[in-house]
């Protein structure tokens, strides 16, 4: 079809793939054309190339791989290279993490991308599959995620406490309790929202191809 080694895949059909959340395999699933137009950034520029997908149960491929003579390196590191290497993956998370946030409140990507419960099981098992390394990692990005999420400052979780203490202090008097409830009030139903959008999002994902594509 005329994709070459280092493309990356933008859209699948009509779908924008950093809009809507979705990788290149999931686009293909819910795309059920028999042949799909495909479009890929090479050299800073947009192509467009026609592919007929094949089924290999449940999946939709495009006979593409990763290149078959890289070869994982393994490193032995000391107590304190070890020590740099937690240090600096824990911060590329962090800042990870803070992107997706900016570039939700931009809406520059989709609220689609969000996970719940179902989410994390899933991935949970494919990280299982992988090894005890790749479960311990995404355990670890998982945590380092929610204590973001937790220190954000939205009521009821601590990093809303932390701005109302802050305000406090900046006003030097505590806010009355009227207030107090009204705000709480606001973090919960933020909270909830945002459940519902999880459990949504895990819930069309589960969805079989045929039902999900009236899930765009």
């Amino acid at each position: 079809a005329g994709i070459l080694p280092g493309d990356k895949f933008i859209k699948v059909g009509n779908v924008d793939l950093i809009k809507a959340g979705k990788d290149l395999q999931e686009a293909l699933k819910r795309n059920t054309d028999t042949v799909v137009e495909l479009t890929v950034l090479r050299n800073d520029k947009e192509l467009t190339v026609q592919v007929r997908p094949y089924k290999e149960g449940d999946r939709r491929l495009i006979g593409i791989e990763l290149d078959g003579t890289q070869r994982m390196i393994v490193k032995t590191l000391t107590l304190g290279q070890a020590f740099k290497e937690a240090i600096d993956k824990n911060i590329q998370i962090i800042s990870s993490t803070f992107d997706i946030l900016q570039r939700l409140f931009k809406r520059e990507v989709s609220v689609r991308m969000l996970e719940g419960p179902i989410g994390i099981a899933r991935h949970s098992a494919m990280a299982a599959e992988s090894g005890f390394s790749e479960l311990l990692m995404l355990m670890a990005f998982i945590s380092l995620s929610l204590g973001i999420m937790n220190l954000l400052p939205i009521p009821v979780l601590d990093g809303g406490v932390i701005a109302i203490i802050l305000l406090e202090t900046l006003i030097r008097r505590n806010l009355t309790l009227p207030i107090r409830e009204r705000i709480t009030q606001v973090g919960f139903v933020m909270l909830i929202l945002l459940a519902v959008v999880v459990t949504y999002n895990d819930i069309i994902r589960t969805l079989p191809a045929p039902l999900g594509k009236y899930f765009p």
